[in-house]
């Protein structure tokens, strides 16, 4: 479950970011509120059944590889791990969940940090993404028994469709704009 995913299912307040100016904060609050306005009563207990973290293990011969899912942080789904983000941080959530692997988004910029023999990875985003790049990212993550191989994958899209649904829609033109500048960039 992702931050807004989050607002959205338990209609939760928008609380203003300290990074936003004053025109995404409004913009955000105006995209946030339309999807609370059209959103379906099935889609939103969609939303509201989503996992807020989640933890699987993949057993290779004799490796039993854990990972751990989520959005921001163990903590909250508003809370950024950047790159630069102290080791100590993540060896913190290691050990708490005794995960060799963790998987997280929201901060829209996809990177793999080797700690210690374990991983943190951030899958970037689609659509909204901070690097310098547009392209959606994913992860695509080979277990073996003695490593791990992660690459984060890009893939060019419609950037023109996209644009033009937003600006045909009740969502502020502030994320076509968003995305016509990274294209020209």
């Amino acid at each position: 479950m992702g931050n807004h995913d989050e607002r959205i299912a338990f209609d939760y307040p928008i609380i203003p970011l300290a990074k936003h100016d004053d025109q995404e904060t409004t913009c955000r609050i105006q995209a946030i509120n339309h999807s609370k306005k059209i959103i379906t009563a099935k889609n939103k207990l969609f939303l509201s059944q989503l996992p807020y973290s989640m933890q699987f293990e993949y057993k290779v011969k004799t490796k039993n590889w854990r990972i751990q899912l989520v959005h921001g942080s163990l903590e909250s789904n508003e809370h950024y791990l950047y790159e630069t983000t102290s080791d100590t941080t993540f060896e913190q959530i290691f050990n708490q969940t005794q995960a060799d692997i963790l998987v997280m988004g929201h901060t829209h910029i996809s990177y793999i940090k080797s700690i210690a023999n374990k991983w943190a990875i951030n899958t970037g985003s689609v659509g909204r993404s901070k690097e310098e790049s547009i392209d959606a990212t994913y992860l695509l993550l080979k277990l073996f028994e003695d490593r791990i191989e992660a690459e984060i994958i890009r893939i060019p899209y419609d950037i023109i469709t996209v644009m033009d649904a937003i600006k045909a829609s009740e969502i502020p033109n502030f994320y076509a704009d968003f995305l016509l500048s990274k294209q020209i960039n």
